[in-house]
């Protein structure tokens, strides 16, 4: 028997962090172990587009019904394909910024005060 698509973890709404677009990051923390297999399936959607619902009661079944369909990334502006990069960065080497939005400045300035050097000169 295959193991079902959505499944629930009991978790808390720990912090949210405002993003470009009005966007946010948002982070759960559990309140109680998780099973080996869905920590396993967790990191397997790492990166994939889907849906978070969340409930201060158990989510049901009629509670998931007429979700609209979920936007793809395929039509990004070079600008936001540019800020995806610059965040995937800041992911691997934050530089202290604990804030992505204080890191896409620093890094935007170090990119700009390049390309004058490089090409204005």
């Amino acid at each position: 028997m295959s193991e079902p698509e959505i499944f629930q973890i009991p978790c808390e709404l720990y912090k949210l962090e405002t993003k470009s677009h009005k966007a946010v990051r948002i982070q759960f923390d559990s309140q109680e172990e998780i099973e080996s297999e869905h920590i396993k399936r967790l990191l397997e959607m790492r990166g994939q587009l889907g849906w978070l619902s969340f409930a201060v009661r158990q989510i049901e079944a009629e509670d998931l019904i007429d979700l609209p369909d979920i936007k793809t990334d395929s039509k990004k502006t070079p600008s936001q394909r540019q800020r995806g990069v610059i965040y995937r960065i800041w992911e691997k080497d934050p530089r202290g910024y604990e804030d992505f939005e204080l890191f896409y400045i620093w890094f935007m300035d170090k990119m700009i005060d390049w390309m004058k050097e490089k090409y204005l000169a």
